[in-house]
């Protein structure tokens, strides 16, 4: 949806790191290497601790990266922090 003709570019894009069928490195690649989206903000979120995921998200220019399935409810606080930060309180270049 990101690339197809006059769609409007979001203020953040939450990237799982278990996408089906699709490398999420590949989608990193291509919002950075597209001009309207290359200064999206793109916060990974994942079940992975592994250091080699966390540092290949930064080396493909992630923002952030969130540890996510500890439980529901902590998921859910999360969540709600990040996207309160991203939205509200982060200034956005496409704001």
């Amino acid at each position: 949806m990101l690339f197809e003709g006059d769609a409007a570019v979001p203020t953040l894009v939450l990237l799982d790191l278990a996408i089906p069928n699709t490398s999420w490195f590949d989608v990193l690649a291509r919002i950075r290497g597209c001009e309207a989206t290359r200064r999206l903000p793109v916060v990974i979120i994942s079940p992975s601790d592994r250091q080699p995921d966390l540092d290949k998200s930064f080396e493909f220019q992630a923002n952030s990266f969130v540890q996510m399935g500890e439980s529901q409810e902590i998921d859910a606080t999360r969540l709600k922090l990040l996207l309160y930060y991203w939205i509200a309180v982060n200034k956005n270049v496409n704001a």
